[in-house]
């Protein structure tokens, strides 16, 4: 592809990406009014459709029950995303915004809005940069593919091969790792793709824990209330109203004996995937810590300082909350 070509691929995507944008905050500035007719009960998937953002974004922040979290990361700071989004893409050579692209996309932007740029790079943007993906419509801004990549454990230079000739089979790995819990290929398949949550869903699945409130299904009262509120906020009649306030917040899982040192916080609602650390390990400031999924990426949480790990205060596989203390350095 010829540099002029590039050009213009550019300055047509830089088109497109203004005027997606334009309209996504134009819609986003009625997320306060349905916010404020729906109440405290925030429904993912309307809130999904008015404002863009990944249903599973939304999904964890809902869940904290937080009424002040909503307008904190979806409103003020929504403008910011969104002026994000197109620098973003256009870094990473404007991948499509299909699945899973579009969520590497999002998910990035949002990161380097909270972070600053590139200071937290998901496991599968690394994977992006390095070449798993294919190749990218445009080229990867080189500077940007150089920082994403440092240190990546595939290495630090990208493939220009075929991905899966560099990809090791995985199959029969998969099978001994999750045991018992397969029944059949379909399950095993659930847990290559979703390691952590894949065997908590397989242990619901076969009655071997029980599942938790909040999976359970929609009713038909609350799918009509979001198809109408989809409606009126869609044609613009919506108007907000004091928001019902339902019940507390869920208070963060108390730790058993506080300890002094440096805590490292979750960013953001999700979910902890795998710690890189055990207690007593020596760590540096940056070195990573334990890996969160959110917004369905993976992201490796970095020590906040040089130190040691004196305490671990969550689990692998448990939801986290927003500030809520996942380890302790000093």
């Amino acid at each position: 592809m010829s540099q002029t070509t590039v050009t213009m691929v550019d300055e047509e995507f830089e088109l497109i990406d203004k005027r997606e944008c334009a309209v996504a905050r134009t819609i986003g500035q009625k997320l306060g009014e349905a916010r404020g007719l729906m109440g405290d009960k925030f429904h993912q998937s309307t809130v999904a459709a008015l404002v863009g953002i990944d249903a599973k974004y939304l999904s964890d922040i809902e869940n904290t029950n937080d009424v002040q979290t909503i307008p904190l990361w979806l409103i003020k700071r929504l403008a910011e995303v969104y002026d994000e989004l197109p620098r973003t893409r256009k870094d990473l050579g404007y991948p499509p915004l299909v699945t899973p692209t579009s969520q590497i996309v999002g998910t990035q932007a949002v990161s380097n809005v909270l972070f600053g740029r590139y200071k937290a790079v998901s496991e599968q943007v690394k994977a992006y940069a390095y070449g798993l993906y294919g190749r990218p419509p445009a080229p990867i801004d080189p500077a940007v593919q150089a920082l994403v990549l440092k240190g990546y454990e595939r290495g630090e230079q990208p493939i220009t091969v075929r991905p899966a000739d560099v990809i090791e089979p995985e199959m029969e790995a998969a099978r001994r790792e999750v045991g018992e819990l397969a029944a059949d290929d379909g399950d095993v398949l659930t847990y290559v793709l979703y390691p952590t949550s894949g065997k908590r869903f397989l242990r619901w699945k076969y009655g071997l824990e029980t599942p938790p409130a909040e999976t359970k299904g929609k009713s038909i009262e609350d799918i009509r209330r979001e198809d109408e509120l989809f409606e009126q906020v869609r044609n613009g009649k919506a108007a907000a109203a004091p928001a019902a306030h339902g019940p507390a917040a869920a208070a963060p899982k108390p730790s058993a004996g506080k300890v002094a040192g440096t805590p490292l916080l979750s960013p953001m609602p999700g979910t902890i995937i795998r710690f890189l650390v055990v207690e007593g390990d020596e760590v540096h400031a940056g070195d990573g810590v334990c890996v969160l999924e959110a917004m369905k990426m993976e992201n490796i949480l970095p020590s906040p300082e040089d130190g040691r790990v004196l305490a671990i205060k969550a689990q692998p596989g448990e939801r986290v909350q927003l500030n809520q203390i996942l380890a302790v350095i000093g």
